[in-house]
C-alpha cells in the first residue's frame, strides 16, 4: 500500500480517539456520581438519602446509556469522516 493511502485511516483513527474522549466528558457531566458516608462506597444513583453526598454530574443518563449514545455516534459520523477523507486522499 503506498504512502498515500494510509492518510485516511490514520485521520478515520484520529477522529474515533476524539470521539472516545467525548465519551468520558459527557459521562463526568451527566453521569451521577455520590459517596455514601453510611457504606464508605462511591454510588452511581442519585437518591434522596441524607447519607449521599454529591460528587460531580447529573442524574440524567447512566454509564451504559452514555456508552450507547456514544457508540451510536461513532456508527454515524466515523464512516462519513472516513469516506471524505478517503476521497480527499485516495481519488486524487
Amino acid at each position: 500500500m503506498s504512502q498515500e493511502l494510509r492518510w485516511p485511516s490514520l485521520q478515520s483513527l484520529g477522529f474515533s480517539l476524539l470521539t472516545g474522549s467525548a465519551n468520558v466528558r459527557t459521562e463526568d457531566s451527566s453521569g451521577f456520581a455520590g459517596y455514601d458516608l453510611e457504606k464508605k462506597c462511591i454510588v452511581e444513583q442519585e437518591t434522596d438519602s441524607p447519607t449521599v453526598e454529591h460528587i460531580s454530574g447529573m442524574a440524567l443518563l447512566d454509564n451504559n446509556g452514555v456508552n450507547l449514545l456514544t457508540a451510536f455516534f461513532m456508527c454515524i459520523l466515523t464512516p462519513r469522516f472516513a469516506l471524505v477523507a478517503w476521497a480527499k486522499f485516495a481519488l486524487k
